[in-house]
């Protein structure tokens, strides 16, 4: 009896085992979970989007770039494919304002896309069109890169692309005024 007893409890406990083994394979995810944007609101990690405009040559190329951090928003605007800064503009932010930036852009899914290398470059992409650029920065490192395009073709971002363009460009008090001779969209 006690034999018995015993083949059966170690027969539940094999049992047992291999349901939370199957259970953890079953729920083990591939993809990171990206943790949430409001995370970063009182870091010294930046959110960046970058138009690029279409290929052209270097002296008509266009470029423009809006960063935003938890202490100020900045606009660059670039010149040719080596980036010679044609003008630039720096505005206050602030801690509260930045983390509603970051909530809405998590809203309109700025963490979403396919981190796969084979899709990573833009260069070259809807050559007559704009490219978009989106970045989390924390220093020189790229914590996040994605990219999106006015052609409709974007391997990379899987987020709203004009949600978040808007939502940058309204970080730009006189985003229209400066940007008023520059080639993107």
């Amino acid at each position: 009896m006690k034999f018995l007893i015993g083949f059966l409890v170690s027969i539940g406990l094999l049992i047992l085992v291999f349901i939370l083994i199957f259970r953890g394979a079953a729920n083990h995810n591939d993809q990171p979970v990206p943790k949430p944007l409001v995370d970063y609101a009182n870091s010294s990690t930046v959110m960046q989007f970058t138009f690029e405009g279409p290929v052209s040559a270097d002296q008509t190329h266009d470029e423009v770039r809006i960063t935003v951090s938890d202490v100020e928003t900045a606009i660059e605007i670039f010149q040719g494919y080596q980036n010679h800064v044609v003008s630039s503009r720096t505005y206050a932010n602030n801690s509260a304002a930045y983390a509603d930036f970051l909530r809405a852009l998590d809203l309109a899914g700025y963490t979403k896309g396919n981190s796969d290398k084979s899709v990573s470059d833009e260069r070259g992409v809807c050559p007559t069109g704009t490219r978009y650029v989106m970045g989390i920065k924390n220093g020189d490192t790229d914590v996040q890169r994605f990219w999106s395009s006015t052609c409709g073709n974007s391997p990379s971002f899987k987020g709203k692309t004009t949600v978040v363009r808007s939502l940058f460009i309204a970080q730009i008090p006189d985003y229209a005024d400066l940007t008023n001779n520059v080639d993107v969209q």
